[in-house]
């Protein structure tokens, strides 16, 4: 007689690593801006077993301290009323790849501001293969990953400043920025040392750094490279800088004196 365990693991993701338990996601986020009408996002199983999920809606926000919280009863537009996605369930086989579409209607009456909700995919159970029923052991992977959805009505650029700076220990810098205007901010940090003859070194770099149209500031810990020490003399220049649509705009740059 076989002893038969079920285990199963629940695991909520809402980081930027597009692969996890053999599936890979591209892209791991997705913003309409004013004149877009259709965005796709493309599930490949990359494992040696088949995959499903069922793809709901989540709304989720930011604090300043960079947390993220669940909102029971969100105020305002809701992007799920504003996008149509198709298909909403997926099995995938091995090596399977698979299409999502998601196509946005805008209302008449909405007004300039951004609208952010999370595609909500849901591993479901699948029949385990006959030789892993005879094992005795049956794992049961439940997995939840989080694609971010945003949808920007206005043109508008964020007002972005880099408000402090602090070394909390000899491998990390802190900042503190602030963020003003209706849409969050996205782009890249860079922070380099400059010393007392002139060279510059980039001693820190943060890519895909965002500040949430919710949030009127926020905090970013940046590893040093290498966790190279940094030296008594000399200064730091911090620059934030855009992509997505804001790509080449310098939304903020600072010197600090070491």
């Amino acid at each position: 007689m076989f002893l038969r365990r079920t285990f199963a693991f629940f695991l909520l993701l809402v980081s930027s690593f597009p692969t996890f338990a053999n599936l890979s996601i591209s892209p791991n986020r997705v913003v309409f801006s004013e004149r877009d009408r259709v965005a796709t996002i493309m599930l490949l199983n990359s494992g040696d077993q088949a995959v499903s999920y069922r793809l709901q809606w989540k709304n989720l926000v930011f604090d300043n301290l960079g947390n993220l919280i669940n909102v029971d009863k969100p105020q305002g537009p809701l992007v799920e009323n504003m996008i149509r996605v198709s298909p909403r369930h997926v099995t995938l086989a091995p090596n399977e790849r698979q299409i999502v579409k998601l196509a946005i209607r805008k209302p008449k009456d909405l007004p300039e501001a951004e609208f952010r909700s999370y595609l909500n995919l849901v591993a479901q159970p699948i029949e385990a293969p006959k030789e892993q029923k005879q094992s005795g052991l049956h794992i049961n992977l439940m997995i939840s990953y989080n694609v971010p959805v945003i949808v920007r009505n206005s043109s508008r650029i964020p007002e972005v400043s880099i408000d402090k700076f602090t070394l909390p220990d000899s491998e990390n810098i802190e900042l503190v920025m602030s963020r003003r205007g209706p849409l969050s901010s996205s782009g890249n940090m860079t922070v380099e040392h400059v010393d007392t003859n002139g060279s510059k070194t980039v001693v820190a770099r943060l890519n895909n750094a965002n500040i949430y149209a919710e949030q009127s500031t926020s905090q970013f810990r940046l590893p040093l490279i290498g966790h190279t020490k940094l030296p008594k003399h000399g200064k730091l220049v911090i620059r934030y800088e855009g992509n997505e649509q804001f790509k080449n705009h310098l939304f903020a740059e600072r010197s600090f004196t070491l």
